[in-house]
Order: C-alpha cells, then structure tokens, then sequence
C-alpha cells in the first residue's frame, strides 16, 4: 500500500498543476506580443490579454479525477487499517479475571464484533485497494494515450492482464461452487469473491 501510494503521489504532483493556468504560458505569450510590436515598429500588433480564461484540457480533468479519487480511497484503505488494528487491539486486550469470566469477555468481545460487522469492514480494505489501483490505472492509461501510444498501448495491455487475473480470481470461485458443487473447493476466496 505504501509503494503505491507513493506512485499515486508522484503522478497526482504530475498532473495536477495541468489543472491550472501556467505563468510560464502567460509570459511567453506578452514576451511574443513584445516581439511582434518590435517588429511592427512600435505598432500595436495584438493586445496581450492576461485576464483570457483558462480551460484544461478535458484529458487532464479525467486524469485527476481518477487520480484523486484513487488517492482517496487509497487514505480510507489506510483510515480502516489504523482503525481495524486499533478494534483489533481491543478485542484481545488481556484482562485480569478468573479463567470463567474470561471467556464470558471474549464471547462478548467476539459477539460485539459481529453485530457491529468489524469482520465486513475489515474486508474491506483490499477491496478498497484494488478500487484504487483500478482507477490509478485507468487514468494512467488516459495520460499515457494523450502523450505517447507505444508506451500506452504497451502499459494497456499489462494493466488488462492484471485486470483480467483479478476478475478471474473473483468468477473462479463462485463457477466452481456453481457449477462443480462436488470439486475440489477453488482456493481463490477474496472479499470480492464473496460479493459474486
């Protein structure tokens, strides 16, 4: 999660600044209209319109959408992880009572965590990562294909593998339990298996 998020940072720093007018633009566009008025002879060649409104390219809103968005649920992912380990902790904090008692605060404790569905939400977690590496790809993809096609045709189609793994690894077991009740249980459960 760590090594991606770090990813995820470095092509958010990349792209977000597309989202906003560039000084550098706006210089070279009154160092152009300098030139043209000196090449006029001090004429008024064009206006130099520094209040022009800016408007990204539709490409560059995607992009940051998807990358925000994967960057946010990527923070949830780590949110439910601090907090998990924190319930975690809790339920198997030790407490000094007579060996009977003991065991009436462990099925309380694992009582609680049911009702309060601490197992679902812990499941969660990889979902969320995979929903976030999903859409970190996505919008790699829609970077790559507005700037060079041989690396985003190349990186599509590495990205479609793991896609396909995945999706596979989610139909496989609910195929088998389906459609091969008497099999060999498929050894590929996930959270998102489940949901199938």
């Amino acid at each position: 999660a760590g090594l991606f998020f770090a990813a995820l940072t470095a092509f958010v720093t990349e792209t977000f600044p597309r989202l906003e007018k560039d000084p550098a633009d706006e210089t070279v566009a009154l160092l152009q209209t300098i030139v043209q008025q000196l090449a006029n002879g001090n004429e008024l060649a064009g206006a130099f319109d520094d209040n022009a409104e800016f408007i990204p390219e539709r490409y560059v809103v995607r992009v940051n959408i998807f990358l925000f968005l994967s960057l946010a649920i990527t923070l949830i992912a780590a949110l439910l992880c601090l907090v998990g380990k924190q319930w975690l902790y809790e339920h198997h904090r030790h407490v000094t009572l007579p060996t009977k008692d003991i065991l009436a605060v462990r099925y309380l404790r694992r009582e609680s965590m049911e009702k309060w569905h601490v197992p679902t939400i812990l499941a969660a977690i990889p979902i969320c990562l995979q929903l976030g590496l999903i859409l970190f790809f996505i919008g790699v993809i829609d970077l790559l294909w507005h700037t060079n096609h041989l690396v985003a045709r190349l990186f599509s189609v590495v990205a479609a593998v793991g896609f396909v793994f995945l999706v596979a690894t989610c139909v496989l077991p609910a195929i088998t339990h389906l459609y091969y009740p008497d099999a060999l249980p498929c050894a590929y459960k996930s959270g998102q298996a489940w949901f199938i």
